[in-house]
């Protein structure tokens, strides 16, 4: 197993990583507003947005939907267009965070308390029109790392701050079962974040705080743990051209200094690795390919 750090892809606050296999571009968000992009040589592009971003979701090799505070907004790439707010979700007080595309071409966004204490955000779905919003489940207070299984008949997401990974039965574009617990995570330390899964339906998750990536068995048991370069690893997304490359991103924690509850608890003490892309080769593990966002989600107005 190797790991590659990619110096040119620092940022402060990597999150919500998205691997487009048509065009073999890592797309991944830094919070305080930047969209980067990663090909298969390294190559790094950043564009600038006035945006908060929590994830990037392609749809072209230069158009995406980004997942800001309070809702979805598209963005050229080539012409740095942003279009307005295509739609508005989550509650007062919660701000949007981690995202997927489902296999019906929405996008499904988990919501957080933004003092990530009391459980305020839901499990949302932004419909292909790109104005409907439907609360699929409430009760999160810090929600992350929505995935499914390959078959897409189990769906996983985590609440971060009570250190728990749940999964719910899923079809038709929406949970046919209440979240159940499938993995408590307290062991490990640190708290699970970004997530996703292999071809295998292994689950894997960055464990913010702990220094490793977590990659648990469809029974809930931990099957590996890879030790990053980094206490701060923050999400995880397969790529590559087959899929079996695992790209992690991480972020700086002093971000969070004086902010207390959990950052408190967790440390904002940032090590060396702390903000950069890692790329972990020869797990000898295959990815899932992450459907398309339907078109009609990333269309820019001239507004």
């Amino acid at each position: 197993m190797d790991i590659e750090r990619i110096e040119a892809a620092r940022v402060r606050f990597g999150e919500g990583p998205s691997w487009d296999h048509e065009h073999g571009l890592l797309w991944f968000a830094d919070i305080g507003g930047e969209v980067v992009t990663v090909d298969e040589r390294h190559e790094v592009r950043r564009s600038h947005v006035d945006h908060a971003v929590f994830a990037v979701i392609p749809i072209t090799a230069t158009r995406v939907v980004l997942v800001v505070a309070d809702g979805v907004r598209a963005f050229d790439l080539e012409t740095g267009a942003i279009g307005p707010l295509r739609a508005s979700g989550g509650a007062a007080g919660t701000t949007l965070a981690d995202a997927k595309t489902d296999s019906d071409g929405g996008l499904i966004v988990v919501s957080s308390d933004r003092e990530m204490a009391s459980p305020r955000g839901a499990l949302l779905r932004f419909a292909e029109d790109g104005v409907t919003v439907l609360e699929l489940a409430g009760g999160f207070a810090l929600g992350n790392g929505p995935c499914w299984s390959p078959d897409r008949s189990r769906f996983y997401v985590s609440d971060s701050a009570a250190r728990q990974i749940y999964v719910m039965d899923w079809g038709e574009g929406r949970p046919l079962s209440s979240r159940r617990l499938f993995a408590d995570t307290r062991s490990l330390g640190g708290i699970p974040d970004g997530a996703t899964v292999d071809a295998d339906g292994n689950l894997w998750v960055a464990m913010f705080g702990a220094g490793v990536v977590a990659c648990f068995a469809p029974d809930g048991v931990v099957r590996r743990l890879v030790e990053m370069p980094t206490t701060w690893c923050s999400s995880v997304m397969f790529g590559g051209r087959g899929l079996d490359r695992l790209y992690v991103t991480s972020l700086d924690p002093s971000i969070f200094a004086g902010s207390g509850g959990l950052a408190a608890e967790l440390g904002t003490e940032p090590d060396e690795g702390a903000g950069h892309l890692f790329v972990v080769d020869g797990l000898e593990v295959v990815g899932v390919a992450e459907p398309r966002i339907v078109p009609g989600e990333v269309e820019l107005s001239d507004s």
